[in-house]
């Protein structure tokens, strides 16, 4: 079997399936519309040659149509495939339906990953026809979560299959702390520690955690707060731990590779996600796999992920993210059941070779092969 990638070279998720599937024997073609800077394939690549940025700038904006140029590339490579799999239905999923008008030899797989079906379709009147027009020549559609399907389901009535994002169970589990990674972030054996791992962008909620944090300070609940992650509200955020003197309290790491983020789980004694939108949430899926006691917000699929093995607290809300943190820290007990019963559910629902699994059978039982 072979299957074409339109999808982003820069993703760890494209990453994780390309590598998923030739691992499995599947022979994959990627096309990205930016260049692969930060991870390196053995695989065939073709891209448009843009830079991550333009194509995020360009979402649901007349820029969009440059993608066009790279249809007569994306027709070349679809000559011999079975599927064409786009992951994000409005950019990759358009060039995908247009490509198939060119040749009908190939199934279409189309995956919505969040914003394409929660934010897309509702900018106007057009973008909401677009994208059911785009949906309209898949044959197959899969979604992350039950959630996110429901929402797909808005905008056509075949049937969204779901398949999560999973994770590598046997990198992300429990282990001892890494004494490298503390001393290397000034947490000493005795800290409590507190720690997200997302991208520093309004919609993922970072502030919130941090004005939460120093309820906790304010209330002599000793611990600290660990930030992982880069982006545009960096600078921000520092000022913010600054002007609640917080300095001493607050460690922001920057980007760590997705091969070493186990040990950082694994420092942690809560794992708290305090998203504003939120389409699946893999780094929350890590924690719980890594048997870690975990709080999220109330959004998106992240209700549908943790239930009821951890706590749920409504989004933008400071006072509810400080009483649920201090729960946990201060009931060890209680985080020790949390976790065990989380990281139980990663490995039943959201081992990622399972998830593989479930996403190959869906190519065989498309193409009959």
């Amino acid at each position: 079997m072979k299957v074409l990638f339109l999808a982003n070279a820069n993703s760890v998720h494209t990453y994780k399936w390309v590598n998923g599937l030739l691992n499995k024997g599947i022979e994959v073609l990627l096309f990205s519309l930016s260049n692969p800077t930060k991870f390196s394939y053995n695989v065939e690549i073709q891209t448009l040659g843009l830079e991550e940025k333009a194509v995020k700038d360009s979402e649901g904006s007349p820029k969009k149509l440059k993608y066009i140029f790279s249809l007569p590339k994306i027709i070349k490579l679809t000559k011999n495939v079975d599927i064409v799999h786009c992951h994000y239905a409005s950019s990759y999923g358009l060039l995908g339906k247009i490509s198939k008008a060119f040749s009908k030899n190939f199934k279409l797989f189309i995956s919505v990953w969040g914003s394409d079906v929660f934010s897309f379709p509702k900018k106007s009147f057009l973008h909401n026809i677009l994208i059911r027009w785009v949906f309209s020549s898949a044959d197959c559609i899969t979604s992350t979560s039950s959630t996110m399907a429901k929402e797909t389901q808005k905008y056509t009535s075949k049937k969204i299959e779901v398949i999560p994002f999973g994770v590598d169970t046997k990198i992300f589990r429990p282990s001892e702390k890494d004494r490298k990674i503390m001393e290397k972030y000034g947490i000493k054996e005795n800290d409590l520690v507190v720690g997200t791992v997302r991208n520093l962008e309004p919609k993922y909620g970072i502030e919130y955690l941090i004005k939460a944090f120093k309820i906790l300070i304010t209330k002599n609940v000793e611990a600290k707060l660990v930030i992982v992650g880069e982006g545009s509200l960096k600078t921000k955020l520092l000022n913010l731990v600054k002007n609640l003197n917080l300095e001493d309290k607050v460690v922001f790491t920057g980007f760590i590779d997705n091969q070493d983020l186990w040990k950082i789980y694994n420092i942690l004694d809560v794992f708290v996600m305090p998203s504003v939108e939120e389409s699946f949430g893999v780094s929350l899926v890590e924690a719980m796999a890594c048997s870690k006691a975990c709080i999220a917000t109330k959004v998106g699929g992240l209700p549908e992920v943790l239930e009821s093995y951890g706590i749920l607290v409504e989004k933008q809300n400071e006072n509810q993210l400080a009483e649920a943190i201090e729960k946990l820290l201060l009931n060890p007990q209680l985080r020790l059941e949390l976790g065990q019963k989380a990281r139980e559910k990663a490995l039943r629902e959201y081992d990622f070779n399972k998830n593989l699994d479930s996403l190959i059978k869906l190519y065989k039982n498309c193409v009959g092969k």
